[in-house]
C-alpha cells in the first residue's frame, strides 16, 4: 500500500487500529484513546511543515484508515477539513471496515458477537446467517448474521476451543459486563459524577436495550463524528464487506447519506463475501464460492480518490 501512495505522489496518513480497541474506549472516561489518537493525528498535521528535508505536497494530504482508526479518522476529518485552523488540512479520506458508530453503539455490538454464541445464532440455536430458524423461530437478541471467519465454524455443536471464547451464554450478560466496567471507571475517575447509572430494559419479546444515565449520554455524544456530518466536508469513501460485524453496512450507508445531504461527498464502496481486512474467507460459510477479494479495488478506489478522480468509475 506505502509504495503505490509514494508512485502516486501525494501525502497520505495511514491509520491502522484493531476494532476490539472500542471495548477499551468505552470504559475510559474523559478524553478516551481514540480522542487522543485524533489530537496526534492534529498534531503531526500541524507539525508537517517543520519536515523542511522532505519533500512533501501539503498541498494534498490525505488519510486512509482501517478498523478503528475510521473512529480517529473521522474525528481528524471534523476538525481538519477545508477552512479549519489546522495548517496541513486534510484534502480526502478512506475508510476501510471502519468501526465508527457511537461508543455505546459499539459496546452493545462488538462485546456480544465477541463473547456470547446468540448474538448470531436463530431463534432454535441453529446459525443460518438470520435470527429466523428453519422452522420460524426467532431469537429477540440477534445482533448479526456473521461472527468473525476466524471463529472456523458458527455452528456451536462442533465447537471445541471456540467454548472458551464464547463464553457468556446471553447477549444481556455479555453487554451488562462491560457495561459495569465502564460505569464503574466513569464513577470512579470523572470528577463531577460518582452516581451514573445504567438501567437495562426487556421489551415484550424479549430484547435487550440500554437506558443510559444522561450525563454519560451526553458526554460521549460530544466525542462522536460519526453524528458531525456537517463537518464532513472533504471527499470521504467508505469501503467494506456485507458481513462483517465490525462495520455494519447500514452504518456505512446511514454516514455516506448524511454526508451526502449535508452538502459533502460522501461514496459507499461494499464487497460482498469479504472478511474485516477486504479478503475472502477459506471458510466457504462466511464468504460462500463465488466471493472475490476486495482489497486490490479498494485500494485502486483510493488512488483515484487521492488523485482527484472519481472513485465510482474504477474497475
Amino acid at each position: 500500500m506505502q509504495k503505490v501512495f509514494v508512485a502516486l505522489g501525494v501525502l497520505v496518513l495511514a491509520l491502522l487500529a484493531g476494532c476490539k480497541a472500542a471495548q477499551d474506549t468505552t470504559v475510559t472516561p474523559g478524553i478516551d484513546s481514540l480522542d487522543s489518537l485524533s489530537i496526534d493525528v492534529l498534531n503531526l498535521l500541524d507539525s508537517l511543515p517543520t519536515f523542511t528535508e522532505a519533500r512533501l505536497d501539503l498541498g494534498n494530504t490525505n488519510l486512509v484508515a482501517h478498523s478503528q482508526g475510521g473512529d480517529v479518522a473521522l474525528i481528524a476529518l471534523a476538525i481538519a477539513g477545508e477552512g479549519s485552523k489546522v495548517s496541513v488540512p486534510i484534502s480526502a479520506a478512506s475508510i476501510w471496515s471502519g468501526c465508527f458508530p457511537s461508543r455505546f453503539v459499539q459496546l452493545e455490538t462488538y462485546e456480544p458477537m465477541q463473547k456470547s454464541p446468540q448474538a448470531f445464532l436463530s431463534g432454535d440455536g441453529t446459525w443460518n446467517g438470520t435470527a429466523v430458524s428453519a422452522s420460524g423461530e426467532i431469537n429477540p437478541e440477534f445482533v448479526f448474521g456473521y461472527p468473525a471467519d476466524w471463529i472456523g465454524t458458527p455452528v456451536v455443536d462442533e465447537w471445541t476451543w471456540q467454548r472458551d471464547t464464547f463464553s457468556q451464554p446471553l447477549v444481556a450478560a455479555a453487554i451488562t459486563s462491560k457495561l459495569d466496567q465502564m460505569y464503574a471507571a466513569i464513577n470512579g475517575q470523572v470528577g463531577d459524577i460518582d452516581d451514573a447509572r445504567y438501567e437495562l430494559k426487556k421489551s415484550e419479546d424479549g430484547k435487550s436495550s440500554v437506558v443510559h444515565d444522561e450525563r454519560v449520554s451526553a458526554a460521549y455524544a460530544r466525542i462522536d463524528a460519526y453524528y458531525m456530518e456537517e463537518f464532513l466536508t472533504e471527499p470521504l469513501v467508505l469501503q467494506h464487506s456485507d458481513r462483517d460485524f465490525y462495520s455494519f453496512p447500514e452504518w456505512n450507508e446511514d454516514l455516506c447519506r448524511r454526508v451526502s445531504q449535508s452538502g459533502g461527498e460522501c461514496f459507499d464502496f461494499e464487497y460482498v463475501g469479504n472478511t474485516h481486512s477486504l479478503r475472502v474467507s477459506e471458510n466457504l460459510w462466511f464468504s460462500g464460492e463465488d466471493a472475490t477479494p476486495g482489497f486490490l479495488l479498494a485500494l485502486r478506489r483510493d488512488v483515484a480518490l487521492f488523485a482527484g478522480e472519481d472513485p465510482i468509475h474504477v474497475e
